[in-house]
């Protein structure tokens, strides 16, 4: 075996650790190829990915561009960067790598996806489209392209186009719980919950440690009136996933309509805690805590949701009626007006300022 072949071989041996989640081994292996090998480029760039990983993306970012000055030449490289980049908040910078990878290799269709979502992320949505569909066009069995896609027409408000895009994933991979859990979202915000349901039950089939699947299948319930099925449905999420903001909050909304308000703000308390940049939760918490009369507590939880998302109309609307019950009705009627500014047909805040000036 020649000495190039043993630096192929351990590549692959490291590759394999890497993909089966071992990262420890993995990076053992990569390390001692570099020990090696000075510089090669591939241990550096799977150095990149397990740092990215483990959530320490300098060391990440730093070990990738080590890789990319010993060959710039590498499409894949040039990939990695981009999600790094990408993961940390700089979606201009990652398009950039995504375009290089590109211009290296034109049919990889991983980077148009990326490529493809982080435009959408930054406005550019009719490139956006252009690009995903490339890359569906280069890989038809892609069927995280087809997911992110209908995600994109979601959004758009294409409703019915994002269910056909959905089952298309399915059609391209029957085993795929992400699609299931995706077309279900879709379903529940149509009012069909019964078929949203068996949507996400199908997911977490397929995927039984699938967090999202378990707190999608629990909102769901709720929706059904289904309370206690709904919060076994999201402690299953926490459980499986304890570092799960969305879970926490998930299982505060189903405490709170179960009337267990104590239980529900220590959830919204947790979500906070896991993720303070969430407005959603800041307002939900308000909301318990108005009803508990905690009044100047709920005033500073909705005001945090506004400081976090100046158009969150609702948390406007909460904010006025917190104000008005405790009598601040200058403050109560400057809430309601900004509400209104934001939308202008909310008739929470029209009923608003009506009852201030009666």
């Amino acid at each position: 075996m020649t000495r190039d072949d043993s630096r192929i071989n351990r590549l692959k041996l490291g590759h394999h650790f890497l993909q089966s989640g071992h990262l420890d081994k993995a990076e053992d292996t990569f390390n001692k190829i570099l020990a090696d090998f000075k510089e090669e480029p591939n241990a550096l760039n799977y150095l990149g990915l397990i740092y990215q990983a483990k959530g320490d993306l300098h060391q990440a970012y730093e070990l990738v561009k080590k890789s990319l000055k010993s060959d710039d030449s590498n499409y894949f490289t040039y990939s990695t960067l981009g999600k790094i980049l990408l993961q940390a908040g700089k979606p201009h910078e990652a398009a950039a790598c995504f375009k290089e990878s590109i211009n290296r290799k034109p049919d990889y269709s991983d980077s148009w996806l990326f490529l493809a979502t982080t435009l959408y992320s930054i406005g550019d949505h009719q490139e956006a489209f252009e690009n995903i569909r490339k890359a569906i066009e280069l890989n038809p069995s892609y069927d995280g392209a087809y997911i992110k896609l209908g995600n994109m027409l979601k959004d758009q408000g294409s409703i019915e186009e994002a269910i056909r895009t959905y089952k298309k994933a399915i059609a391209v991979n029957p085993d795929c719980a992400d699609a299931y859990s995706n077309l279900g979202i879709v379903l529940k915000d149509q009012g069909e919950l019964e078929e949203a349901i068996q949507n996400y039950k199908k997911a977490v089939e397929l995927n039984p440690t699938y967090a999202g699947g378990y707190s999608n299948l629990g909102n769901a319930l709720k929706g059904q009136g289904k309370l206690k099925k709904a919060i076994q449905n999201h402690r299953k999420a926490i459980e499986l996933n304890p570092t799960y903001a969305g879970g926490y909050s998930n299982l505060g909304n189903a405490l709170k309509d179960q009337g267990n308000f104590e239980e529900a703000i220590e959830n919204y308390r947790k979500a906070i805690e896991l993720n303070p940049s969430y407005a959603g939760i800041y307002n939900n918490l308000g909301e318990v805590l108005k009803t508990q009369g905690m009044l100047n507590e709920a005033i500073e939880n909705f005001q945090m949701a506004i400081d976090i998302d100046p158009s969150f109309n609702s948390a406007y609307c909460n904010l006025g009626n917190a104000f008005q019950q405790i009598g601040a009705f200058p403050e109560a009627l400057d809430s309601y007006q900004k509400a209104i500014d934001i939308k202008p047909w909310s008739l929470t805040a029209s009923w608003g300022i009506s009852s201030c000036l009666d």
